[in-house]
């Protein structure tokens, strides 16, 4: 009986990671040209689903973090690793 409701739980899990994955928002994310982000250089690709790894130039862990627009076209928004 264990071993069934471990598979189930299992089936579960496996599939709401699919479903939050392809569900994820891809946007472009902006490079910070001044520290207010008033101006801004577009990069590569970002995500808006929250992940604990934030979102950087060439998506390395050296590279500089990248920003999504804001109403006022600041790039101030965080932006996850897709």
């Amino acid at each position: 009986m264990l071993v069934v409701v471990l598979a189930v739980t299992s089936a579960f899990t496996t599939d709401f990671s699919k479903t939050s994955k392809e569900d994820a928002t891809i946007i472009k994310g902006h490079r910070k040209l001044n520290a207010e982000g008033t101006e801004c250089q577009i990069s590569n690709d970002c995500s808006t689903d929250f992940s604990s790894t934030v979102c950087k130039v060439g998506n390395v862990p050296a590279g500089a973090q990248l920003w999504g627009m804001d109403e006022n076209n600041e790039c101030t928004v965080v932006l996850y690793k897709p």
